[in-house]
């Protein structure tokens, strides 16, 4: 067993990880749980795949192998555990960077969320903005929003997201307008409200394909930006 910090100063426990190696037969196995950088933005985004790399290079579990990083050191290596990477939508503000990029991969999410944050933009408070997407995603699918929310059986959108903000203020002690946390003039909270409720939405409507297209970490493991020749299968299921 072997660990390295990677977390304030690079050597705070708050961030890193951990790697347990063990001989099963004449297999060797490798498992790491780690704890990333967090928050969006292309600098978060390199900062976790470098405390990726960070990790392998410190832990090693094999004096023998001091010259190499620790994903040599088995024959199947396993990483697991908050890993922060985020549902990346645009080339804006985010892990995907601009340049050639597989067929197919985020074109998706980039069409459909283009559509949905102009309309969510244009409103003036969460709630609206949270019955834009909705009513986005189903002109994009070519559905009835009223059917399709009467079939699921459950309550809009919106009512749920002001329900949320009303019991994450009440849990706070804080008495200020819940929709005020989505459109406030920090452009940057704003920016974060408007993902999270999309990122919602797309989890509510159950188009796990647009949110698997937009995954950072699947993208960042095809670009090989991090995790090269290491796999990560789509999650069809809610958080």
């Amino acid at each position: 067993i072997a660990g390295e910090n990677t977390g304030i100063g690079g050597v705070m426990a708050n961030k890193g990880g951990i790697i347990a190696t063990f001989d099963l037969r004449s297999t060797r196995l490798s498992f790491m749980t780690c704890h990333l950088e967090a928050h969006e933005g292309v600098n978060h985004y390199i900062n976790r795949n470098k405390n990726l790399a960070e990790i392998f290079q410190g832990a090693k579990t094999d004096p023998n192998y001091s010259m190499h990083d620790a994903t040599v050191l088995s024959h199947h290596m396993f990483v697991c555990g908050d890993l922060n990477y985020r549902i990346k939508f645009d080339d804006g503000d985010g892990g995907e960077q601009k340049g050639k990029k597989k067929k197919g991969r985020v074109k998706g999410a980039r069409r459909t969320s283009g559509k949905l944050t102009k309309k969510m933009m244009s409103k003036e408070n969460g709630a609206a903005a949270a019955k834009a997407v909705e009513e986005a995603i189903m002109e994009e699918e070519g559905e009835d929003a009223e059917e399709d929310i009467s079939r699921k059986n459950s309550p809009p959108l919106s009512d749920k997201l002001d329900a949320d903000a009303s019991n994450r203020s009440s849990n706070n002690g804080d008495n200020s307008n819940p929709d005020e946390k989505v459109n406030n003039t920090d452009g940057k909270s704003a920016a974060n409200g408007t993902h999270f409720t999309l990122a919602k939405s797309l989890v509510d409507a159950e188009d796990w394909k647009t949110l698997n297209d937009g995954d950072e970490l699947a993208v960042a493991i095809e670009k090989k930006e991090c995790l090269a020749g290491f796999k990560t299968l789509p999650c069809n299921f809610p958080p």
